[in-house]
């Protein structure tokens, strides 16, 4: 049976969650204004992902949630002479979707993704 210690699980959980992360910040983006710059940072909580959305109300931006896909988008705004954008992450498995939030101040988005406690399974395999 292999047994792993508290740290090997928590570094294997770690390793996974960066790899994870990883993955979801090379996710297609398609981004028409190049004046939106997102950047994310993490720690053991949350993800936090902050973007400059200079131009925009919080009322002409959108973030939704398909499947595991973060969809922050906003539509053309010709009077403002702004075009509409869309960004697209995948959310790890790790992310409590149901309590994400967004506040939208002064040109500035920010995003919270708040990390689930992870489960550690514990499982024997019968060896035949």
């Amino acid at each position: 049976m292999l047994t792993l210690g508290n740290n090997d699980k928590l570094n294997l959980i770690n390793r996974e969650f960066d790899n994870a992360l990883e993955s979801m910040f090379q996710y297609g983006t398609n981004i028409k204004n190049s004046i939106l710059d997102f950047t994310y940072t993490s720690n053991d909580d949350e993800i936090i992902i902050k973007g400059k959305v200079s131009g925009y109300s919080k009322k002409e931006i959108e973030v939704n949630i398909e499947n595991k896909t973060l969809i922050i988008s906003a539509e053309n705004n010709e009077e403002k002479g702004l075009e509409g954008f869309s960004k697209k992450y995948t959310i790890p498995n790790s992310i409590n979707t149901d309590n994400i939030s967004a506040i939208c101040e002064n040109g500035l988005l920010q995003l919270v993704l708040p990390k689930s406690k992870p489960e550690v399974i514990t499982k024997s395999i019968k060896v035949k």
